[in-house]
């Protein structure tokens, strides 16, 4: 076995594996200097499980990223083209790059930007789509709100208000 260290590139020529004793936070780190806190990367365990660090020499799950002020924390994607992003803030974004919430989800070309439904089917149970129509037991949410299927509303009240109509309709649909 060798380690060759050649102009900052290391290179293993046979595969090998390192033991760590238990629980040994930051047993092997990557850093910019010796006395860099936090490290680039950490490598340890804790309780027999392995830890991997990231800006961290303390992991707290078996994959901790430690967010730096400015600095997003977590991307899957690119800067072009992100698909899930954990900002600086610790907000989270789908299909955005910039996340104006603490979940704020952009619908790209994706039909239903939110969507719950059962395991193996077509079929949701709720939907939101890019218009902002939500729909419970469609996918076609017709108006802001609609709902396919039996509806049982347990009130002493229902309301029934609009700001700027002067008469409220209510009719039956078969």
């Amino acid at each position: 076995d060798r380690l060759t260290v050649n102009a900052g590139v290391t290179n293993y020529t046979n595969s090998a594996t390192t033991t760590f004793a238990g629980d040994t936070f930051n047993a092997h780190a990557f850093a910019t200097s010796s006395t860099a806190v936090p490290p680039l990367f950490s490598l340890g365990s804790s309780s027999g499980l392995p830890r991997i660090g990231i800006a961290t020499a303390t992991p707290y799950a078996m994959l901790s990223v430690n967010g730096l002020a400015g600095v997003t924390q977590f991307v899957v994607g690119s800067s072009t083209g992100t698909n899930l992003i954990v900002d600086s803030t610790g907000n989270v974004g789908v299909g955005t790059t910039s996340p104006v919430g603490q979940l704020a989800i952009e619908m790209g070309t994706n039909a239903f930007p939110f969507w719950i439904g059962d395991t193996g089917t077509s079929s949701p149970s709720f939907v939101v789509t890019g218009g902002g129509n939500v729909g419970i037991g469609t996918t076609t949410p017709a108006a802001l709100f609609a709902v396919s299927g039996n509806t049982y509303l347990n009130s002493n009240t229902i309301t029934y208000a609009s700001s700027s109509a002067g008469t409220l309709t209510l009719s039956y649909q078969a």
